[in-house]
């Protein structure tokens, strides 16, 4: 089955009526379409939901029984979008959300993964009582294993979400303590898909495959649960036939890189967003299999005399500001059609890019960026002031970030820092300065892994020139300076 089709399964084909069912599931695709699995059970849909002001639920227990005086949520929407059901909703807050599930009967002794798209802030999540994890950040993914809290039928899964008005951390143009004119309404809680997966042993946690022009070679880097031992299998294959394989030893690794070469290589560019399938299969030393499908476009981005160059052609961006937001579900659209055709209404107006303007976004509108051809610049929401945290929690977020992103075609540009927003002072602080080369340092660290040459976009290559200048004292601010300007320079 292509990967295409295979993106778009609701959830393991268990039976006509567990089928009908999903089709009424809000956003009922598979979430994660560079690292998808046939076998997963969405847990979008309604939800017990309560605002708790007074922060009396971690001491009530709010946890441990069915949630009382409860409203109901529709997720993945953030509480007061309309799609979400509530409204008047305090986005400085503390948020419980709570649902029941049962748990799928041959899916029993197996590793059960729980896995969060987006939630925005400062997650608790439990099982049947029982903490199975926590996470910080309001755009990066994160899971975890809850096998052990688990019991046969149904269970109970709550989930405590805590987020402020805080420009410590990282909210892009979410409005805070303050409000600018050009900021919006706060998002608070789940936003993005909820789902359950059982998974081998050790499995594939990403797929991150980058293309060489010159050697016509391709290398996949895949990242695994844990170390281990074993074979890793790649296979590139177009309109179902493989045209190229290989495998390599794991080595005690929780990654490992596999290079394909292509005879006859079809380039992804927005004119042709050619895409291969591939098939990814990692076997332990045990025998135990995980298999994911994937997919990867063959495009190579540098840049020559301050020229920006797609497979080896000057490359002219006509690129548009895009914040993200959707009418009826703010950050979040409302169907993966509203996000297909806000691509293709972009492309319609003759826009090739797209700069994703302070949202990390929904990687099923990477997918379809990558489908439709659209050119992408994918961005890190801000924080506004400097510190201890934000200098944290951004490089954390970030990072996973790029780990989710990376093996896009369509991203040609990495933004880590929007004009100077949160290093405002950075041309005469040097620790606001180390903080921007550090981000920008570990963004080149994990966008060029396994490459001996440039040969991805210097991410915020304009930036690279700011801190020159600031060392020569030929400038003081970085929001003095316009990408357009690195490239006249460097030319």
């Amino acid at each position: 089955m292509r990967v295409t089709e295979v993106a778009n399964l609701l959830c393991s084909n268990r039976d006509t009526a567990t089928q009908h069912l999903m089709n009424h599931i809000p956003r009922p695709e598979y979430p994660r379409p560079t690292v998808v699995r046939s076998e997963w059970l969405n847990l979008n849909g309604s939800w017990r939901f309560r605002c708790d002001d007074e922060q009396v639920g971690l001491h009530q227990a709010w946890h441990k029984g069915p949630l009382s005086d409860a409203e109901v949520i529709t997720v993945p929407f953030a509480p007061n979008a309309a799609a979400s059901g509530i409204t008047g909703c305090r986005t400085d807050t503390t948020l419980w959300y709570q649902r029941d599930f049962d748990l799928p009967a041959d899916w029993r002794d197996r590793r059960i993964c729980l896995r969060f798209g987006a939630v925005d802030y400062r997650s608790l999540v439990f099982v049947n009582d029982s903490p199975v994890g926590e996470h910080s950040g309001g755009y990066s993914p994160f899971h975890m294993d809850i096998e052990h809290a688990l019991v046969p039928g149904k269970n109970r899964l709550t989930v405590r979400v805590e987020d402020s008005l805080s420009w410590t951390q990282p909210r892009g143009k979410q409005a805070g303590t303050t409000r600018w004119p050009i900021d919006y309404d706060g998002v608070s809680g789940i936003w993005q898909s909820v789902w359950l997966e059982p998974l081998p042993e050790v499995s594939v946690e990403s797929v991150f495959p980058h293309f060489s022009l010159a050697s016509s070679q391709l290398t996949c880097l895949v990242e695994f649960s844990r170390q281990l031992e074993g074979t890793l299998q790649v296979d590139l294959v177009k309109a179902g036939s493989v045209v190229a394989s290989a495998e390599a030893m794991t080595r005690s690794r929780a990654e490992s890189t596999v290079k394909l070469f292509i005879d006859v290589p079809v380039l992804w560019s927005p004119e042709n967003p050619h895409l291969y399938d591939l098939r990814i299969l990692l076997t332990t030393e045990t025998d135990e299999q995980d298999e994911v499908s994937s997919y990867c476009g063959l495009r190579e981005i540098t840049t020559d005399k301050g020229q920006l160059r797609l497979n080896g052609e000057q490359l002219y961006i006509r690129g548009v500001l895009d914040q993200g937001y959707f009418p009826d579900g703010w950050y979040t659209a409302t169907s993966d059609e509203e996000l297909r055709k806000d691509i293709e209404l972009t492309l319609a107006m003759g826009f090739n890019c797209v700069r994703k303007h302070q949202k990390a976004e929904d990687p099923r509108y990477l997918y379809w960026a990558d489908q439709l051809g659209l050119l992408v610049w994918s961005e890190m929401p801000s924080g506004r002031i400097f510190s201890t945290e934000l200098i944290q929690a951004l490089t954390t977020e970030w990072l996973d970030l790029i780990r989710r992103d990376r093996g896009h075609p369509s991203i040609i540009t990495w933004v880590a820092f929007n004009e100077s927003w949160g290093v405002w002072h950075q041309a005469g602080r040097r620790e606001q300065r180390a903080f921007v080369e550090g981000v920008v340092g570990l963004t080149r660290a994990l966008e060029l892994l396994e490459t001996a040459k440039l040969n991805n976009v210097d991410p915020q290559a304009w930036l690279t020139w700011v801190l020159a200048q600031i060392a020569d004292h030929k400038i003081t601010r970085l929001d003095e300076l316009l990408p357009w300007r690195y490239a006249a320079q460097a030319a």
